[in-house]
């Protein structure tokens, strides 16, 4: 009892400690997120500052990073909650000590093997759906959509593989709680997912979060790199300008700009006016922002190289200078410029496949070589199983000095005691045999012995003047005594002399069973039973006969013994007949039955109903 209600404590922790790991999974990966997302996207320098943000934005990040944490915490919950009804109510079963049968802790079992899939799917697909329809609402430059939904998926695929590999070590507590319950059990339970496919689906998306993640900071520093060589390139040119404050006006700045040369046909000049924020751009369509100016009013003065940004993470980029007209009023004049290298990217996005798909051969070999020692382990147990045959020979080779080598090396150790034990189980089973053929040979052989005996005396005390019929009547007493002690000591005789005999013969059925009558003739009048034997036609069989001999004996004497433990009297009667290429043997007795619980182990394993009776060893008849 006591040991129970250690178990039912450990799973309320095991509870708690996974609902709280939960929470530090999604908390760490906001808050990674939350410093890693400026750096791949390119953030303006200094916009994380609270103020700014709340001028250009409806949420600050900080608020969206909230909003997102909640929104995960709740998908993870929910969905847990309602994937683990099951599990939910079985705990709640188990902890009230509740009966639960054994086909509800098998369906429970399967589903602490499948849950931590269902898990990575429906997580995989929430997060990565509800990022992207987040990401095409908050952004609309395809190239940072791009980028921001590479950052979602391999985010994702880590919280979600974390998140699998908890509901598996919980879920794990829960499977062993449920031998508590019964020691049924059953093999392919769940969804099968081979060791090597395990390892890959485990470590190929750390190894892809990795390469995305360095690819697209190399792309932004790279990007970066060339947004300072492009804003440098009009900085001399604007820096070498000579304007008169005096003439400091819309026509004039065209003028002045539009004999700059462009550094790249993508680019263009802007003027932006201090009255009523009249914004002029040489492209219509590239219109300066809001951000921009917000931008330019809280931290233009802190850069001296005059660097503008359209947009969190936009692909474009501007480089101002401000001037001042003849009323002191603060004109900016400068150029727009695209930050994006489209050969770039695609470079970046070759890498991360040639290297993932590099990654998962690699893996799929490496694990392959892992897993061989393992199947060979389970193939040679499977032998064992299948033919109940241990080969002395076949010794697992250690591979390794590592956990792999050691379960090599303890196969083979167990193997080695697997077969002393089976030595010592032949051994008893034959001394058994010969113990119990010998006790019935003894009882069997004592009253055609005791019948000889008697006709002896008589004989010694018979009167030659005695009937001469009388005197030929105990002849022939002797002699049906002697002949049936001949019989019962050929057939043990033959018995014991191709005990070990495995060669198959041809031998006819009907010989057969008159001789298991025969020798259990005695034991069956003792009993106060009778056995009847019907046989059609001869039927001939090549195959071991003392092996079948002894299987029919077996039985015969099993339901002797039913009779007696149930202090019954019957009959006990054998049945043969031929079926297309089959033979069947029937034998029935009225003793009362195999119990039901007993029947589905008859052929497993070593099994005896009669306490220390019974030995539980059977006998394999080859044909």
């Amino acid at each position: 009892m006591d040991n129970k209600e250690n178990h039912v404590k450990n799973l309320k922790k095991s509870k708690i400690k996974f609902n709280i790991t939960i929470v530090l999974i999604d908390l760490i990966t906001v808050i990674l997120t939350y410093y890693i997302m400026p750096i791949v996207q390119s953030f303006p320098p200094l916009s994380e500052d609270f103020g700014f943000q709340e001028k250009v934005q409806v949420l600050t990040h900080v608020q969206q990073y909230t909003i997102v944490f909640i929104l995960g915490i709740t998908i993870h919950l929910t969905s847990f909650s309602i994937i683990m009804r099951n599990i939910k109510k079985y705990v709640k079963e188990y902890s009230s000590n509740k009966e639960i049968s054994d086909e509800e802790i098998l369906d429970i079992r399967k589903e602490c093997q499948n849950i931590p899939y269902k898990v990575l799917l429906v997580q995989m697909t929430l997060f990565i759906s509800i990022g992207i329809i987040f990401n095409l609402i908050m952004l609309v430059k395809f190239f940072t959509i791009v980028k921001f939904t590479l950052m979602i998926v391999a985010i994702t695929s880590i919280v979600s593989l974390l998140t699998f590999i908890t509901t598996q070590r919980y879920l794990s507590k829960i499977l062993i709680s449920t031998y508590d319950v019964t020691l049924t059990y059953e093999k392919n339970l769940g969804y099968r997912i081979s060791n090597i496919r395990s390892l890959i689906m485990q470590t190929i998306p750390f190894i892809a979060v990795v390469l995305v993640i360095l690819s697209l900071i190399g792309y932004s520093k790279a990007i970066e790199q060339k947004g300072l060589a492009s804003a440098n390139y009009y900085k001399v040119y604007l820096a070498n300008l000579a304007l008169d404050a005096e003439k400091i006006n819309k026509n004039n700045l065209i003028k002045v700009l539009n004999e700059i040369p462009l550094n790249n046909g993508e680019d263009s000049y802007f003027i932006i006016s201090p009255y009523e924020k009249e914004r002029y751009n040489s492209k219509q369509d590239k219109p300066i922002t809001d951000f921009a100016l917000t931008y330019r009013d809280y931290f233009y003065d802190d850069f001296q190289e005059g660097m503008l940004y359209e947009e969190f993470g936009s692909d474009e980029q501007i480089y101002a200078k401000k001037v001042l007209d003849y009323n002191g009023n603060s004109w900016y004049i400068g150029f727009k410029f695209s930050m994006v290298d489209e050969e770039l990217l695609l470079y970046y996005f070759a890498i991360i496949l040639s290297l993932t798909l590099v990654s998962l051969i690699i893996l799929y070999i490496w694990a392959k070589n892992i897993s061989k020692n393992t199947i060979r382990i389970s193939e040679n147990l499977k032998e064992i199983l299948e033919t109940n045959k241990i080969n002395k020979n076949n010794i697992l080779p250690i591979m390794s000095n590592d956990e792999l080598g050691d379960l090599s090396y303890y196969y083979n150790k167990i193997q080695e005691k697997l077969i002393s034990q089976q030595d010592i189980i032949s051994i008893q089973s034959k001394f058994s045999a010969i113990g119990e053929v010998a006790a019935g040979m003894a009882h069997d052989i004592n009253s055609p012995a005791s019948a000889i005996e008697g006709t002896i005396n008589l004989l010694y005390d018979f009167k030659v003047e005695s009937d001469e019929e009388e005197y030929k009547l105990l002849l022939d007493n002797m002699k049906i005594a002697i002949d049936k002690i001949l019989k019962l000591v050929n057939n043990a005789r033959e018995q014991f002399r191709n005990h070990d005999n495995l060669d198959k013969k041809r031998f006819t059925l009907n010989e057969l069973l008159m001789s298991v009558k025969v020798a259990e003739e005695q034991a069956i009048i003792k009993e106060r039973c009778t056995i009847r034997i019907n046989i059609d036609n001869e039927i001939s069989i090549y195959g071991i006969k003392s092996k079948l001999y002894q299987v029919i004996v077996n039985i015969v004497r099993n339901a002797l013994n039913a009779y007696k433990d149930n202090n019954l009297q019957g009959e006990i009667f054998i049945q043969a007949k031929e079926e297309k290429s089959d033979i069947i043997i029937e034998i029935k007795d009225t003793a009362g039955g195999i119990p039901e619980e007993v029947k589905d182990e008859l052929f497993r394993k070593i099994l005896t109903t009669r306490g220390t009776k019974g030995t539980g060893l059977r006998t394999i008849f080859g044909c």
